[in-house]
């Protein structure tokens, strides 16, 4: 059955973010989605098995531990189809667009994560994960600005300028071009005194603004 997977550091986000893709497709419930339980050590967990909290998880640091976790869920499910949608900041509390620089001093690895997972569908082999089937996860990043979309763009295009060779023919210059990249805007870019996403949103809102394709697209997954 189908899987969501949600790399995200806000729960209450998470829930919200996973009742509208449930809308869309109901078999995407909180007991097939999972993203990463606040609950040391750093671990996927169901969003099931997680406690009804606004916490937050601290993912700062944790690139090793994140990239692992998502990739041996992919190892593991390899005969369902697997939708990972990806938060642009993981490490920030700061909800405004961020510019490139302003990335790397956080030390976000959002699009680091969203281009190994595009490696690994082009056929790159991660270790001890030789089972991960290409064809059944799709992966989409997201952020609450639209400007956002540049950052991500000019980090694509970094990290394909500084890659390995053996890495670039798995990720090639077409991966990070802005017509190419896999992107919505969250809707929800209302926040509370502590930065978490707030109860009173504007009114049409979504989560996720997500293409008429992207809804088709979703809703087919078996």
């Amino acid at each position: 059955m189908a899987k969501l997977l949600i790399v995200e550091d806000h729960l209450k986000m998470v829930r919200m973010i996973q009742k509208h893709i449930q809308g869309i497709n109901p078999l995407l419930t909180s007991g097939n989605t999972f993203c990463f339980s606040p609950k040391p050590p750093l671990k996927l967990c169901s969003l099931d098995s997680i406690p009804n909290e606004p916490d937050r998880v601290l993912l700062a640091g944790e690139q090793n531990t994140v990239f692992s976790s998502v990739f041996t869920f992919l190892n593991e499910h390899s005969y369902e189809d697997v939708l990972i949608l990806i938060d642009v900041l993981l490490n920030s509390q700061n909800i405004s667009a961020p510019s490139l620089e302003r990335y790397r001093a956080d030390r976000e690895y959002s699009c680091e994560l969203y281009a190994e997972l595009l490696r690994v569908k082009n056929g790159k082999q991660i270790p001890n994960c030789n089972n991960i089937n290409p064809n059944r996860y799709f992966h989409v990043i997201y952020s609450r600005s639209d400007s956002s979309i540049g950052v991500v763009a000019a980090a694509l295009s970094e990290l394909y300028c500084n890659q390995s060779k053996t890495d670039k023919q798995f990720f090639p210059k077409e991966c990070s071009l802005f017509k190419n990249i896999s992107w919505c805007r969250n809707g929800y870019d209302a926040t509370d005194p502590d930065f978490g996403v707030s109860e009173s949103q504007k009114d049409g809102s979504t989560p996720l603004a997500l293409p008429s394709g992207y809804k088709e697209f979703i809703r087919d997954l078996k």
